[in-house]
């Protein structure tokens, strides 16, 4: 018989090691911007949230995986905001406003 922590523990692996894929595309293609903020935004809760229940029901195993799961969606976050700034800001260089060369007599 397969004890219970077993199964906990297999599935804590296979979902927070299912985010690598997406954090392997993002750091290949340098963007993000594919990335639902809605999709994000539930996510992380919901990591956060079975990270709080993991704490409250003293889950070693439970509160890792939430813990790294919730990192890494804020790790992304992170990138879907530089993602969206590059996008919808102008570059800082191209606000510069270079002064007239003076005319030489």
């Amino acid at each position: 018989m397969v004890s219970a922590a077993l199964v906990g523990t297999a599935a804590a692996c296979l979902t927070t090691g299912s985010w690598l894929p997406q954090i392997v595309r993002t750091y290949r293609f340098r963007s993000a911007l594919d990335l639902s903020w809605l999709w994000l935004i539930t996510v992380g809760l919901g990591q956060a949230l079975w990270l709080a229940y993991g704490v409250t029901q003293d889950d070693a195993p439970l509160v890792l995986a939430n813990a790294v799961s919730l990192s890494l969606v804020l790790g992304l976050s992170s990138c879907k905001l530089v993602s969206d700034r590059l996008i919808t800001e102008p570059v800082a260089a191209d606000l510069i406003v270079q002064p007239a060369q003076e005319q030489q007599p």
